[in-house]
């Protein structure tokens, strides 16, 4: 049994919502800093980054809002169920 495995699915949603959060936070952060009379985001070589990023955010957070639904109706083999989600 895995490290993870240990955790509730309740606790690894939380830990996930956290860093979700956290990377939100970091895309505003470079929407409102000023580097060179611009947005640090509208820089050419951020630009790609900020759009992967936000990106994978998004298929994050809907992959997290499946995994409470599926939480929430019982099942308990939830690493199947999303992994079945991703593809």
């Amino acid at each position: 049994m895995t490290c993870l495995q240990q955790i509730s699915p309740e606790r690894r949603c939380a830990g996930a919502r956290y860093c979700l959060g956290n990377a939100r936070r970091l895309l505003k952060y470079t929407n409102e800093r000023i580097q060179g009379g611009k947005p640090v985001a509208q820089h050419q070589a951020n630009t790609f980054l900020m759009a992967d990023l936000a990106t994978e955010l998004l298929s994050v957070r809907l992959l997290l809002d499946h995994v409470g639904r599926l939480v929430d109706e019982g099942e308990k083999d939830i690493g199947v169920e999303a992994a079945r989600e991703c593809r």
